[in-house]
């Protein structure tokens, strides 16, 4: 049963899932038609240049994450990575800017046009239809008498609705702050986020999102009957509780995969859901492209079977950072974050750590995700189809008009997650 939101107003708000991130920083001692969700006064190129850099990003973390837990569920928020990266690149300077452009695919954007791309960006994912709940928060926490810069902030606050709050993080408990503020934003799907932070932390930053979706076609819970399930770890296959629906529904079928798209209430958000034809298959990045944000989807009359879920998986980041091009930033003597405060060399990052919680049922589904980012001193058939979901699959939940993707997923065991901190 998919558990009701309660009732807070939001500063980006519509009417499901949670995800948050949040990143701590310490002080160092030394010739198309415009998209309807762009924004009017921001070029359509800067607008789906973020989406566009989000998602592949997204896409090649993804990819490293599953080379490093072979065989295991991994269900990472492109979204929520993305944005707290990006929040960072409004501080960096230098080869640190740089470094998070080409990652993030801002590099023909100013700083100044990023985050207004991310503030039109939040402003279009959250003007969702009913039976959707999306709602997208950011938090500043700022060390008492650390000086940050007045531009830093700004920016925080014009892209990305930051607001900052005065902490003193040598104090007992900072961290229960933070996690209580997360808790409130995410509907207490997420609790934890930082155990404890480093000493000399001076500012933390915190991106909360909270979805939730009903079905706009629901499942009709008496279908739902006790299948076999082929966990990838498992000596044998388990037994899950299997949902069926027979439908005519958004279906594409190529070589390697087949797969469904299901939306959300009116159709605002939708979850693509695919299945390798081969279950050893190891998909590239462009694979999981294909066959999650770009397949050819006809509607076509066919029985969909598909085993609830209840991920829930948590891992460190940084080693994944680092090998895709971000290890500057980890070291003191390379890093530049003086757009923040200081000199270069004052401030690097020290680790990111994501936690995601998905739940999926007969009514729609609930996802929750918190990443922590901490920087410290230096120191398509026309015959009717039958897809079973019955062994391990891929999964994007994304926004139908942006392409946005909040969700990416490997479901190894539709029961269970994978802590990997």
């Amino acid at each position: 049963m998919i558990r009701q939101p309660s009732r807070r107003s939001r500063r980006h708000s519509v009417a499901g899932g949670a995800l948050g991130l949040a990143l701590g920083l310490t002080l160092g001692l030394a010739a198309v038609d415009r998209p309807a969700w762009a924004q009017e006064d921001l070029p359509m190129e800067e607008s789906e240049a973020v989406v566009s850099g989000v998602n592949g990003f997204g896409l090649a973390v993804f990819d490293r994450l599953r080379e490093e837990s072979p065989g295991e569920t991994v269900l990472l928020s492109p979204y929520s990575l993305g944005t707290a990266l990006a929040m960072v690149t409004q501080g960096a300077r230098g080869s640190s800017q740089a470094a998070l452009d080409a990652a993030l695919g801002t590099t023909d954007l100013s700083r100044e046009e990023a985050a207004a791309a991310h503030a039109g960006l939040i402003e279009a994912l959250t003007q969702q239809d009913a039976g959707i709940t999306l709602t997208i928060a950011n938090g500043l926490w700022v060390q008492d008498g650390f000086p940050v810069e007045p531009a830093f902030v700004a920016a925080l606050h014009g892209g990305f609705g930051a607001e900052p709050m005065r902490i003193d993080f040598g104090a007992p408990g900072p961290t229960d702050r933070i996690k209580g503020w997360i808790a409130a934003e995410t509907e207490g799907l997420i609790d934890t986020l930082l155990a404890e932070l480093p000493d000399l932390t001076r500012l933390v930053l915190v991106n909360a999102l909270y979805f939730k979706g009903l079905w706009g076609i629901p499942f009709d819970p008496e279908e739902t009957r006790p299948a076999h399930f082929a966990v990838a770890w498992a000596a044998g296959p388990g037994e899950v509780p299997m949902m069926r629906r027979t439908d005519r529904i958004a279906y594409a079928a190529e070589d390697y995969f087949a797969a469904v798209r299901l939306p959300f209430g009116d159709g605002g958000m939708e979850m693509v859901l695919a299945l390798p034809s081969d279950p050893m298959a190891e998909p590239t990045p462009e694979d999981l492209e294909r066959w999650l944000l770009t397949p050819r989807f006809r509607p076509s009359q066919g029985t969909l079977e598909l085993p609830r879920l209840a991920l829930d998986w948590s891992g460190g980041l940084t080693e994944t950072l680092q090998a895709l091009g971000l290890a500057d930033l980890f070291e003191i003597a390379s890093a530049d974050l003086s757009g923040i405060a200081g000199a270069p060399g004052d401030l690097k990052i020290d680790s990111v750590l994501q936690r995601t919680v998905m739940t999926l049922d007969e009514e729609g589904a609930e996802a929750a995700a918190a990443t922590g980012v901490i920087v410290t001193t230096r120191a398509m058939p026309q015959a009717p189809f039958h897809l079973v979901f019955d062994r391990p699959f891929y999964l994007a939940l994304r926004d139908a008009a942006t392409g946005t993707v909040l969700f990416l997923g490997h479901v190894a065991d539709p029961g269970t997650g994978s802590d990997r901190i």
